[in-house]
């Protein structure tokens, strides 16, 4: 006959989300206060009394929000210092040099970093955001995240968009950057 408490920390181990060091503490203090319970009343009835395994994965699912909010926070401060580190100078020290006076740049492509710089503002105080509330308030810091993430998306649009027009209007850019 198979133990009890063995299959049902297998199932349970199968329904927990993948977050290893979370995991693994969860898996052991469930085990721990299972193999106590199987002490008191046996193990069967200690079954019982926890619930199925996916009822009680459930119940674990805000310290899993919590870890999932960190992980992305983490993320969205490496992309941003990505973005600063590797998608600002690429341009800045591919792209020829501007033919025209300090203060003459086209409209059309002031504007666009104009954006981009108030955007990349944007995405700065978002991770902020993110990274201030982990531990209160981990929705607010989920939707900073995906606020800081969107917003170096459309910095990296939008950069992309000045670096091929500022290619188009200098004159002698190489060909492979126009």
């Amino acid at each position: 006959m198979s133990d009890p408490i063995e299959a049902y920390l297998r199932e349970f181990e199968r329904v927990l989300p993948r977050a290893p060091r979370l995991r693994s503490r969860i898996l052991a203090e469930t085990q721990d206060h299972l193999r106590e319970a199987a002490r008191e009343l046996g193990p069967e009835a200690a079954v019982e009394r926890f619930g199925a395994p996916r009822a009680l994965a459930r119940q674990f699912a805000p310290a899993y929000a919590r870890f999932y909010a960190r992980l992305s926070a983490y993320a969205a401060l490496v992309a941003g210092a990505g973005f600063v580190t590797l998608l600002y100078p690429i341009p800045e020290n591919v792209l020829p040099p501007a033919p025209w006076p300090e203060g003459g740049k086209p409209d059309y492509l002031a504007w666009k970093q104009h954006a981009v710089a108030a955007v990349f503002l944007v995405a700065i105080g978002a991770c902020a955001v993110a990274l201030v509330s982990l531990r209160r308030h981990v929705a607010v810091s989920l939707l900073a995240t995906l606020t800081a993430l969107a917003s170096l998306s459309v910095c990296a649009v939008l950069g992309a968009v000045v670096s091929f027009q500022w290619a188009e209007a200098v004159p002698g850019t190489p060909g492979w950057l126009a």
